[in-house]
């Protein structure tokens, strides 16, 4: 089997221009993935509502339940309303809304307020759901048949289904919708992510922290969009259009070396590869496939096809993916936690949310500096437990009504939370060989989708035991930020390829030694 690291090591950087463009194509691809997975923070942001009662004049006006509509009479002899009194209540059918920001939401358009606000819940963790779906799904698909071939399928349904949303007439048709673009939007990230790990080397780390800019600034855009186009409708029609340009751009996109070279499929992979030599203006010889093949005595991957259950087979791979998989639930809970909640902070909902996406920014930024001083293990585990002491913190001020300086501290609490999801992608793309790789992030990525499919229901809870969601997030954290320590460590290794290099792997970062292959072999 051809090893593509290998291949890189022989151009060198002289092909820097060529990967580069092709980094920057899946930097693309996150954008609208953090406009469509952020969405709610606008679509459904909060609104002042009352019953369509003529007793009721206005928003200022006392009442007892905005669910309620009340039959009124003018003379009684006690009121709680001046010269009006209640004679008896019925439940509400017609509301009246009122926004500072948005002509139409959701909220608005189905009227989920009262007894539906449950649906707010729902629509929110169907798209997460729909994320779940597509880990697993694109994860097999991905493996299977290759990056390009899921990115155009993810790309293209993406588009579809997002614009379908126009026509949603009813809360069921629109949480249905959402369900699919979840399930279409999320793989574009998953193997964008995968592809710029797999096509880079030296600076692979980089270029995989990276990946999550992107996802910030569509999460900043955002802000923009809604502050002009106030009905959901309009806001999610721009956003969806933003995956134009993924359709296009993915069409220009080759296959993963990496991966064709693992599934024995070396003629389509020396094509491609050849690629890379002649944007480095170097002619290969055919000495170089021979120098570049590596000893299969370590593994053969023949034409088997590798499954999620593949995780779990190998002792040590199996202890890894459940340590991994509540790793993942955790952070996901907390990052989700934090982000949709924005538009019950104190203060501008389009600021709010630009901060919130220029922290990310900037812990991007941050964790690239030190990503390789720092045992990922110890950064992971540091980054969690930040993000749950800013919960604890959260969840005092919410006992004692402080809501300025709540909204700073839940910034202070994203920060970790942030670091924590920008160290697992890479963290984990590095746990995994080739062979699993997508199904190992995959299935990272679907218990991630668990916590965010529980986040929305822990936000609604704000409402009614405010402390509650905070200590909850704490909880999950430390305990995610315990074994995060026991993992093993992958700072200064090279890809596996496959699965038993991976458990030797594993078992070397028990005694410290940081070589995926080369050297004896250790029994397993």
């Amino acid at each position: 089997m051809i090893d593509f690291d290998l291949v890189l090591q022989a151009i060198g950087g002289r092909a820097w221009s060529y990967q580069c463009f092709l980094t920057m194509i899946m930097f693309w691809n996150a954008i609208p993935f953090g406009m469509h997975t952020l969405a709610p923070v606008f679509y459904s942001a909060p609104v002042q509502f009352r019953c369509n009662d003529s007793a009721t004049l206005n928003f200022s006006t006392t009442v007892r339940d905005s669910c309620k509509r009340f039959k009124l009479h003018r003379r009684c002899e006690t009121s709680d309303y001046g010269d009006l009194c209640i004679q008896n209540t019925t439940t509400c059918q017609e509301f009246v809304f009122e926004s500072s920001y948005f002509t139409n939401t959701i909220i608005m358009e189905y009227s989920l307020v009262c007894d539906k606000q449950v649906f707010l819940a729902i629509t929110t963790s169907m798209y997460m759901a729909g994320m779940w779906i597509g880990s697993i799904l694109f994860g097999y698909i991905s493996d299977r048949f290759g990056r390009k071939c899921a990115l155009m399928l993810a790309s293209i349904g993406c588009l579809v289904s997002s614009l379908c949303l126009y026509f949603a007439n009813n809360v069921w048709l629109f949480m249905s919708i959402r369900l699919l673009v979840g399930a279409f939007c999320y793989p574009i990230f998953m193997i964008s992510f995968i592809y710029v790990m797999e096509i880079n080397y030296k600076h692979r780390t980089v270029c995989g922290l990276l990946m999550h800019v992107p996802f910030a600034i569509g999460h900043a855009i955002n802000s923009l969009i809604a502050y002009y186009f106030t009905s959901w409708r309009k806001f999610n029609t721009v956003i969806s259009l933003f995956f134009v340009p993924c359709v296009l751009f993915n069409l220009l996109v080759p296959e993963s070396p990496r991966w064709l070279f693992s599934h024995n499929k070396n003629k389509s992979g020396i094509k491609i590869a050849r690629t890379f030599f002649k944007k480095a203006n170097m002619e290969p010889d055919s000495s170089i496939w021979e120098k570049t093949t590596r000893n299969n005595t370590l593994g053969n991957t023949s034409q088997r096809q590798y499954t999620s259950f593949d995780l779990f087979k190998p002792r040590r791979m199996r202890n890894v993916t459940l340590k991994v998989m509540c790793i993942w639930f955790s952070s996901s809970l907390l990052f989700y936690g934090l982000s949709l909640n924005v538009g019950s902070l104190y203060g501008n909902i389009f600021i709010n949310n630009a901060l919130n996406a220029g922290v990310e920014v900037l812990v991007s930024l941050f964790i690239i500096a030190i990503f390789e001083r720092v045992g990922r293990r110890i950064l992971l585990s540091v980054s969690i437990i930040w993000a749950g002491v800013g919960c604890i913190a959260n969840g005092i001020l919410n006992l004692t009504s402080h809501d300025k300086e709540r909204a700073y501290v839940s910034l202070f609490g994203k920060i970790g939370a942030a670091a924590a999801f920008h160290i697992l992608y890479n963290f984990t793309a590095e746990l995994y060989p080739t062979v699993v790789r997508s199904n190992g992030v995959g299935m990272g990525s679907m218990s991630a989708r668990i916590g965010s499919i529980c986040t929305p229901f822990l936000i609604r809870m704000y409402f009614k035991v405010g402390f509650i969601p905070d200590f909850v997030y704490a909880a999950v954290s430390l305990t995610a930020g315990i074994l995060a320590v026991t993992l093993p460590e992958t700072s200064g290794t090279k890809l596996c390829q496959t699965i038993t290099e991976a458990e030797i792997m594993y078992l070397r970062s028990k005694s410290r030694q940081k070589h995926c292959h080369d050297g004896e072999e250790t029994g397993l």
